[in-house]
């Protein structure tokens, strides 16, 4: 018997214009990936978190009985610089997962760049495409302010951000995610370090990899200073271009042109609103200035976060566990390793935002500090 199933023509219209929308999405990422390979005025990143449920510490190849569900996240973030490389980030769960630390991956991928560029005696280049998953974080206007910063100073001529439809996120960095997995399938990782290693051998080209201790608070810096703005429905948007205006820019309230007012954020599909206010009148042509000031001075490192008590109280029954399956195997380095988690963790929630353990890590660098970073156009002599 053959049943047959009615789809209503507006569903079937809407699923039709999705695909389409995610298939554009995944065509201009190639043609942005293709760009950077054949012309150095262009980069191309994309950047992704892995499923933090792949990375827990400590990961058997065969999970005993004993450590159940009590085991130390353990984040990975993922980025590919075309014609550079991948780079993976570990990081425990005080680091967080939110918009500064996507802005601080980014930060990273351009002194990489930059120092990539200048070994091979190039020029840095004048326009970034971003590629990020479609969720909340990715889209703060912490991001776009920092990105309007880096148009402002000169850095990049131009920034266009593209985002992955949610269902369609499946891209080159899943990939290496997918290699790591099936490498972490056969084998022991019972430390971090253990963990990066692992990763250094699954896939090619090698993986550059970093334990991220302390992320810069960008979020802080901006808002310290009132050059962070504001704009309505950013998140019905999936494709966003950042340049100066061409025109002169236009006055703020006291009659002065400041010149960060010409930075400005198009959108390449439906528009958007300046506040909630205004009704439905988009307004994708004109764009919208994030950027409300120039900040002073440079931004400092955000606070740790802490385990709350079922976390931490599963690391102590981890470090049990060892203790009572391992018997005198577990000395030496693995000891030491879970003995300092504990101790670390215990710290951070006592309110030491640099416990013992902790490795200060200046936001200003590698590479050069930041002020000067950004406020002078990158190419090379």
């Amino acid at each position: 018997m053959t049943c047959l199933v009615f789809v209503p023509e507006g569903l079937y219209a809407a699923r039709e214009k999705h695909l389409r929308e995610a298939a554009n999405e995944r065509r201009k990422f190639r043609k942005h990936q293709e760009k950077a390979r054949t012309n150095s005025k262009y980069m191309t990143l994309i950047v992704d978190g892995m499923t933090q449920a792949t990375t827990q510490l400590p990961h058997f190849e065969r999970k005993p009985s004993w450590v159940g569900k009590d085991q130390l996240d353990c984040h990975v973030i993922g980025s590919i610089i075309e014609d550079v490389g991948v780079h993976l980030e570990f990081s425990y769960k005080n680091i967080g997962d939110d918009a500064n630390v996507v802005i601080d991956n980014v930060h990273k991928a351009i002194i990489r760049t930059r120092a990539d560029r200048k070994a091979k005696g190039k020029a840095f280049p004048e326009v970034l495409y971003l590629q990020l998953d479609n969720v909340s974080h990715n889209k703060g206007m912490n991001l776009y302010t920092y990105l309007s910063f880096l148009v402002h100073t000169g850095v990049f001529r131009k920034v266009k951000v593209n985002y992955l439809l949610v269902g369609h996120t499946h891209e080159n960095i899943d990939q290496v995610f997918s290699r790591f997995s099936m490498a972490l399938r056969r084998r022991n990782c019972l430390t971090l370090h253990e963990l990066m290693e692992c990763a250094k051998t699954c896939y090619v080209p090698v993986p550059s990899v970093e334990h991220v201790q302390t992320v810069t608070d960008w979020l802080g810096w901006f808002e310290e200073n009132g050059c962070m703005g504001k704009f309505s429905d950013i998140s019905f948007n999936h494709a966003f271009r950042i340049k100066k205006a061409e025109e002169e820019p236009v006055p703020d309230p006291d009659g002065l042109s400041q010149p960060w007012l010409a930075v400005r954020i198009h959108s390449k599909l439906l528009g958007w609103r300046e506040n909630g206010e205004c009704g439905k009148q988009w307004a994708p042509r004109g764009g919208v200035g994030q950027l409300k000031g120039m900040p002073e001075g440079s931004p400092s490192g955000q606070d740790l976060h802490e385990l709350d008590d079922k976390e931490f109280f599963g690391l102590e029954k981890i470090l049990a566990g060892f203790r009572d399956n391992f018997g005198e195997a577990f000395e030496g380095g693995l000891r030491d390793y879970w003995e300092t988690q504990l101790r670390f963790q215990r710290a951070v929630r006592e309110g030491d935002r640099e416990p013992v353990g902790f490795e200060h890590i200046d936001i200003l660098e590698p590479g050069t500090a930041l002020v000067s970073f950004l406020t002078v156009k990158l190419v090379l002599p």
